[in-house]
Formats: C-alpha cells, sequence, structure tokens
C-alpha cells in the first residue's frame, strides 16, 4: 500500500509539474482535512477537478466538460453510501476508494483521475472492458460531469476511508460506439 501511494504521490508531483509549465490545471494546495469540499458550493474545488479532467480529455481530441450541481450532488449521494458499488443511475459513473482518514481532497482528486487514466494502455475497441473508467472519462459524446467525496470518512463501512464518485452525462461506454467516442 505504502509504496503504490509513494509512486502516485510521485506521479503527482511529476503531473502538477508538467502542468504547471502548461497553465493548466490550477491547484489549490488544500491542508489535509477530514471533511470534503461541498462540491455544489466550492468553487475551487469544481475548478480543479475539472482543470484534471479536461488535461486528460484534451489529449484524447474530447472537449471540455461542464460542471453540473445536479450531477455533483447525485455524486455525493452515492458517495455518502459509503459503498464501492455503482449506483445504476441515469449517468456514466466512475468510482474511487482511498483508505485514509483524512485527506488533501485536491491531490486525492487527481490521484483518482490518473488511476483511472491508468487503464489507457488495456484500452482495445474491440474489447474494452478493461478499461472501462478510461473510456467513460475520455469518451467524446459526454458533455457535463459533477463529482464528489464522502462527506466525511466512512469509518462505518466495511471499507473505511472515502469515496469519489464521478458522474458523466449523457454516459458513455455504449457497445458499438467506442470507435468513434474513444482516441
Amino acid at each position: 500500500m505504502y509504496k503504490a501511494l509513494t509512486f502516485v504521490l510521485i506521479l503527482g508531483q511529476s503531473f502538477i509539474a508538467s502542468c504547471a509549465a502548461i497553465g493548466n490545471p490550477t491547484y489549490n494546495d488544500n491542508a489535509v482535512q477530514n471533511v470534503s469540499p461541498n462540491p455544489t458550493t466550492d468553487v475551487i474545488y469544481r475548478d480543479t477537478v475539472l482543470s484534471i479532467v479536461d488535461y486528460y480529455r484534451r489529449n484524447h481530441s474530447a472537449v471540455p466538460l461542464v460542471w453540473s450541481d445536479t450531477l455533483a450532488a447525485f455524486a455525493l449521494e452515492q458517495a455518502n453510501k459509503c459503498q464501492l458499488k455503482h449506483s445504476g443511475g441515469p449517468y456514466g459513473e466512475n468510482i474511487y476508494w482511498i483508505s485514509l482518514s483524512s485527506l488533501n481532497f485536491t491531490q486525492a482528486s487527481q490521484w483518482a483521475v490518473e488511476d483511472w487514466m491508468s487503464e489507457e494502455p488495456l484500452y482495445n475497441p474491440s474489447y474494452p472492458y478493461n478499461a472501462l473508467h478510461y473510456t467513460a472519462l475520455v469518451w467524446k459524446n459526454s458533455r457535463r460531469i459533477g463529482c464528489a467525496w464522502t462527506s466525511t470518512t466512512c469509518a462505518a463501512s466495511a471499507n473505511g476511508g472515502f469515496y469519489f464518485f464521478c458522474e458523466f452525462d449523457p454516459m458513455g461506454n455504449i457497445l458499438g460506439e467506442f470507435p468513434q467516442n474513444v482516441s
């Protein structure tokens, strides 16, 4: 666990340095906290998540996403269930979990997106099932996003820690549409 987390931290610092060189994304170096930012009112959090996601989308010829408070509220509702389980709701959905009792939510959001992007080498248009987090993130037809961390640590759940949900609308990962939506 610590080796993987250390690797991600090093990768994250490299990512921040490379993004700073191109002026995007903008980061707010939040202190470590045990209460997450409000996804519908915290503009810095929203803009940071959008910058991270859109940085990768640009590299895959996908348009920038627009933040949706409706999707963010849905993501928060799902995250607060403290379950590593897809909602089955009307949106595309990526989930990330981290086993810490407090964290820097800005940096942890970056880790989540980088984790989803790490599936890119596994992507095969004829058999995309090993990279569905990656494909949901860069799906060209998606236009809106809303993400949220659990409000507080999920100490009572079996896994503990924090859950991060991102909702995409329109949803991606539609069979027969991978070649035109993922590049």
